[in-house]
């Protein structure tokens, strides 16, 4: 495919074999070993040598690697008699000659060598570079006898005490060395070898059953730790069943929920060929030799359907899915090596038989190119636009279509070591530090004079970290790894209490110092709170108590997607209930005032018509779709039409939205262009959006942005005359330094600890007053409960799983109601409710009930007033933030910003960080990337967090981020089949298989990448390009899949905020996400 080769070089050096006993003629035999392997380029320069020496033709004694820059790293290896590894010592990189011994692993092997049973470990392990043991893993086997399974063929009946005989080197009990006490895991087993009983470190045990009738050769049942709630005990187990003859599943019970899921395989070759789900779902599979097409039951007769196509080599190139019209397609060609050459960007095709994409066709894509060692090294997108990787040993230089780069530095074990940005084309920058234990755990993290770091356990356990914002934050765990304690700078003490099967059951708060007291949380699982049975909900979250409110999920469907969610307030209930059709799309809904709202969705899931059974009348008459699955066009209530054009990359240039039975131009309510063109150059367009114009004529409402080196937003302008100038330092804390009509404030500066001078802050790093005058009171949970300033004031209740459920400002008193998928269907202020319709995304009904907000549903309408009431329409930008809103008629609420040519156009219009500034409107306070503006503080309310547009920052430290790990998660543990998995998923762990290994928790970073030292910061709002990147609740922010949902109401698809993080190379800016396909 490219048209060249490159090469990997073998020498070999000989090793002597012993000659087979009793055999004299044969000669003395050499055994080829490798000694060198030189691995080269395309233009045959040398990019890695590593040499191997060898105590014999089974035991490598060393592994030396020289990379093209001249580093050396080593690995050394010992054996015992048994050819057992016993040592492996690493070393890091040296220039010249191998550096300093960075770790080593220790492994002692026992059990039955009498036996010949040499390779299971009795103790593993770790040191660091000064030989001090950091983690240690004990191993002890045939400690209980085996239980008769009943099982007798394949026996051997000598085997045992007549024989003296009776190893089995089962593993019993796996003990983790810890400081702080040992923890131990044990496990039985029957005489067929199989896993009966696993005790945690708690002592909670799972059982594992196996049939006399079938030898004992397959699992039939899982029976996992009895439960309580309401003092009712809970059974949670599985049962399978089997096919004898190929051994294959058949069937999957949960026996509590009274539901089966079972599976065909009407197949030559025994693969999958059908799923039956307990609600009446199915799913086929159909193979040819190089394709499997999946459909899939959605609703009455209707199938999706889907194929996969692998080319001569087995690798993936065709991926297609039918929209109901013809195919969303997927090429990829690959080379010789196959190595991913061309992707194409989405795109339409007539079938699986249409010709397909290649990197000569016509289709877009992405070309890229590797080098010998297989690593990408230039990115080349369809509009001529190309990122560099650049590669001096195992460091890199990245560079995005812009021009802008970074460089990163890896030790020997491939860990991060150092990240320089570069803010300017000379190569200056700045460099973030990373430090790290044995066990891979960072350890500390250096910017300028900023440094944070974090301490752990012998099992890899997070116990301390230390941040400049947040100060000190202390964790505790259980004996299975369960966070139980979380004490914080402020002194306040967090409590976790959890049940047998390791689910949260209890929040509890000793509060300290400026917090303001915090309710505790009960959580209940399996039956409602009076000990009652619901709908299929064993293993699921029912009921959630926290202070004056509650939630009750009591009914879940046959596939556990949870139907009603009912929130309580002073006793006031709040009824939400959902319907799903088989893939999990929500296709009805009930709201708390009684409305009912239907919706169809496409072959795909997506929405297509939303309606309204109880005022009779349509939100959503039609929807299309792009390849990649963003919008195309859609029809309001209405009458109105909104349009998205893309570019070639997939990226919306154009948003607009009209009256399509007008011709005339002045029927546009709306009309925004999107521009990423850096100084016009096509090949410039990294992702960072560089214009957005008002394309009905009001130069006023047009917006041009440029950006540092960085990415970060260095200036924007608006016609009319303002001008913002912003002065970021090195830890992305930004000012406004110059212009007026910015809608920020100015003149502020920043103190070590990432805040500003003049404001303070309690020892957690959460606001406690600001220049203004204004006072803001935090619970436990760093959420905002009281506020005030001079003219305004505001109370704020929130539930056990830290949603707001009440807001009582200035007089006014405001309830919000969620449903089943976490989306704020209604609020209820002062008598007189809001409805909101939400367009969800494909399969919500199949997340788990405690999860926030799906980031991808999409708030279309507001209907004031109960029955018909008042419609409201949102239209948005690229990131999800209202910029019209239209009525029922199609007339915009807004009546600035027009002109005698668009006389019913208007463009809401905001700060260069969300605050709303000239054109603005009443009848929505939903503004900003879709949140809610509270008027009584211009904070916007995310679901953990608090946004300050004005300046430009969080109000509190991310959650998520740099202060260690997030609360538990309260989500159950879901036996139900809709997270089941496919057949076989349930087989128990090997007991071996996980012998060489230590079990670690690391650091969660949550919102930190640190690839992108930005993000260390955890006031800065999205790395300050807040016109490029989202947050959808506080905790995390990514890049808006702008070729998804790009009309938005709400955020569609979201991506990590650096796609190197995961797989680097031919994935990165595939879908064309209005993302930085660099930094």
């Amino acid at each position: 495919m490219r048209g060249a080769s490159v090469a990997t070089v073998y020498a070999y050096s000989g090793y002597t074999v012993p000659l087979q006993p009793n055999d004299a003629t044969v000669s003395t035999l050499q055994m080829p070993v490798e000694a060198t392997i030189t691995a080269k380029d395309w233009n045959g320069a040398t990019l890695r040598t590593t040499a191997e020496t060898w105590n014999n033709p089974r035991e490598m004694a060393s592994k030396e690697i020289t990379e093209d820059d001249g580093k050396v790293s080593e690995q050394t290896y010992f054996y015992d008699a048994n050819e057992q590894q016993t040592e492996r010592d690493e070393y890091d990189y040296g220039s010249g000659a191998p550096g300093a011994l960075t770790r080593v692993t220790l492994h002692t092997y026992g059990c039955a060598p009498g036996v010949h049973i040499v390779d299971r470990p009795t103790v593993v392990e770790i040191e660091g570079s000064s030989r001090t043991v950091t983690a240690e893993t004990e191993y002890a086997y045939d400690q209980s006898p085996l239980v008769a399974s009943g099982a007798t063929d394949g026996r051997d009946p000598a085997y045992g005490a007549g024989r003296g005989i009776t190893a089995r080197c089962n593993l019993t009990t796996l003990t983790k060395v810890n400081y702080t006490g040992n923890i131990s895991e044990s496990f039985t087993y029957d005489d067929a070898g199989n896993r009966l009983t696993h005790a945690d470190g708690n002592g909670n045990t799972t059982s594992f059953a196996y049939s006399s009738s079938d030898q004992a050769a397959y699992l039939t049942q899982i029976t996992l730790p009895n439960t309580t709630t309401a003092g009712k005990t809970v059974q949670h187990s599985f049962t399978m069943a089997y096919d004898n003859t190929t051994g294959l599943e058949t069937s999957r019970t949960d026996v509590q929920n009274a539901t089966t899921t079972s599976f065909t395989y009407s197949d030559p070759l025994d693969r999958l060929t059908g799923q039956n789900n307990p609600d009446g779902g199915k799913i086929t599979y159909a193979y040819t030799a190089n394709s499997v097409e999946t459909k899939k039951l959605a609703i009455n007769s209707a199938w999706t359907d889907a194929f996969a196509h692998w080319g001569g080599l087995g690798s993936a190139d065709r991926k297609l899915t039918y929209n109901g019209t013809n195919w969303d397609t997927t090429d990829t060609a690959f080379d010789g090596e196959q190595m991913p050459l061309y992707v194409s960007y989405p795109y339409f095709s007539s079938g699986i038989g249409s010709t397909k994409a290649t990197s000569n066709s016509t289709e877009p894509g992405d070309t890229t190119a590797f080098d010998g060692l297989g690593r990408p090294t230039q990115i080349l997108h369809s509009d001529g636009g190309t990122m560099t990787i650049a590669y001096s040993g195992p460091n890199r230089t990245v560079t995005d279509a812009a021009g802008r780069a970074r460089e990163e530095f890896y030790d020997a074990l491939g860990r991060l070591a150092e990240v320089k940005e570069f803010t300017d084309a000379s190569g200056d920058g700045y460099a973030t530090y990373y430090g790290y234990g044995s066990l891979d755990d960072l350890k500390a993290v250096t910017q300028g004079s900023e440094t944070r770091t974090f301490d752990y356990d012998n099992l890899n356990r997070l116990v301390d970290a230390i941040n400049p914002e947040g100060g000190t934050v202390d964790y505790t765990y259980d004996n299975d790894g369960n966070l139980i304690k979380q004490q914080d700078a402020n002194g306040t003490i967090e409590n976790y209490t959890y049940d047998a099967l390791n689910r949260l059951r209890a929040r509890s708060y000793t509060v300290s110092g400026k917090t303001a007291a915090t309710p505790a949380v009960e959580i209940d699982y399996d039956i409602d709170s009076t000990g009652a049975a619901t709908d299929y909900a064993t293993g699921r979250m029912t009921r959630v108590i926290s202070g004056s409110t509650s939630i009750g999920m009591d009914q879940y469907d046959a596939m556990g997607r949870l139907q009603t969610y009912d929130t309580v307030v002073s006793s006031q209930t709040y009824h939400t209930s959902l319907r799903y059709d088989y893939l999990g799309d929500a296709e009805w809904e009930e709201l708390p005032d009684g409305r009912e709202i239907d919706a169809t969705t496409d072959y795909e899931g997506r929405a297509k018509f939303l309606s309204d059974q109880t005022a009779k009348y349509d939100f959503l008459h039609y929807r299309t779709y792009s390849p990649a699955g963003g919008l195309s066009e859609e029809e309001f209530g209405n009458g109105l039409v909104g349009y998205v054009d893309y570019n070639s990359r997939l990226q919306p240039v154009q948003i607009s939205v009209k009256n399509p039975s007008d011709p005339s131009d002045n029927t546009w309510r709306m009309n925004l262009s999107i521009g990423y063109t850096e100084a016009g150059v096509q090949t410039a367009d990294n992702g960072n959006v560089v214009s957005l114009t008002d394309a009905l004529g009001n130069a006023s409402q047009n917006y041009t942005m440029n950006y540092d080196h960085l990415n970060r937003l260095l200036s924007w302008s608006m016609g009319g005359g303002t001008s913002c100038q912003f002065a970021i330092d090195q830890y992305g804390n930004l000012g406004l330094s110059s212009g007026s009509g910015c809608a920020m404030l100015s003149g502020l500066s920043f103190n070590g600890n990432n805040q500003i001078v003049g404001y303070t802050y309690d020892a957690s790093g959460d606001l406690l007053t600001d220049n203004a005058g204004s006072n803001y009171a935090w619970d436990g949970n760093s959420q905002l409960v009281n506020f005030y300033t001079g003219g305004a004031s505001g109370s704020y209740v929130y539930d056990g799983l830290l949603r707001r459920v009440e807001k009582a400002a200035d007089s006014v008193t405001t309830v919000y109601a969620r449903d089943a998928l976490g989306n704020v269907v209604a609020s209820l202020t002062n008598g007189v409710w809001t409805d909101y319709v939400w367009a969800n995304p494909p399969g919500a009904g199949n997340r788990m009930a405690a999860a926030p907000a799906s980031p991808d549903a999409e708030r279309i309408a507001a209907v004031v007033g109960s029955g018909v009431g008042t419609v409201y329409y949102f239209h948005t930008d690229q990131v999800g933030t209202t910029r019209a809103v239209t009525d029922e008629n199609g007339n915009n609420v807004a009546t600035c910003g027009q002109n005698a040519t668009y006389p019913n156009g208007s463009f809401l219009t905001y700060g260069p960080f969300g605050m709303p500034t000239g054109c603005t409107q009443t009848a929505t306070p939903i503004l900003f990337t879709g949140h809610e503006l509270d008027s009584e503080s211009n904070l916007s309310q995310f679901q953990y967090r608090k946004y300050a547009a004005l300046e430009a920052r969080w109000a509190t430290p991310d959650p998520a981020g740099v202060n260690g790990p997030p609360a538990p998660s309260p989500n159950g543990f879901d036996l139900g089949p809709a997270a089941a998995g496919a057949p076989g998923d349930l087989e128990p762990e090997s007991p071996v298989a996980s012998l060489a290994t230590l079990p670690g928790f690391g650091l969660p970073l949550g919102g930190v990448d640190p690839l992108e030292p930005q993000t260390w910061n955890p006031y800065a709002y999205v790395g300050n390009t807040p016109v490029v990147f989202v947050d959808p609740s506080g905790r995390w922010w990514g890049c808006v899949a702008m070729s998804v949902g790009a009309l938005g109401f709400g955020l569609a698809g979201l991506a990590t905020a650096d796609p190197f993080l995961g797989a680097i190379g031919w994935s990165l800016g595939a879908h064309a996400l209005a993302c930085h396909f660099v930094m």
